[in-house]
């Protein structure tokens, strides 16, 4: 996906992580971090079974219905 996909708007109320803590996208301020991920690497989802299980486990994510995404080799979000 680019980056013409998704909107500032479009993150808060998600997660992230930046292979740390998961943090929750609550205000313009976070997801402006994330949003210059996404204009630097573009964004995919994550589609490989294992790779998508660490990643749940990166966001401390219970719901296994939920499409995670990945930006550059560090950050990982989910959408509201």
């Amino acid at each position: 996906m680019t980056r013409k996909d998704i909107f500032l708007e479009d993150l808060i109320g998600g997660v992230a992580t930046f292979n740390a803590d998961p943090f929750a996208i609550d205000d313009e301020e976070l997801a402006k971090e994330v949003m210059e991920c996404i204009d630097d690497y573009g964004f995919e989802a994550i589609t490989d079974g294992e790779e998508r299980d660490t990643a749940r486990a990166q966001l401390y994510l219970n719901d296994d219905d939920v499409t995670i995404y990945r930006c550059g080799n560090a950050c990982k979000f989910v959408l509201p």
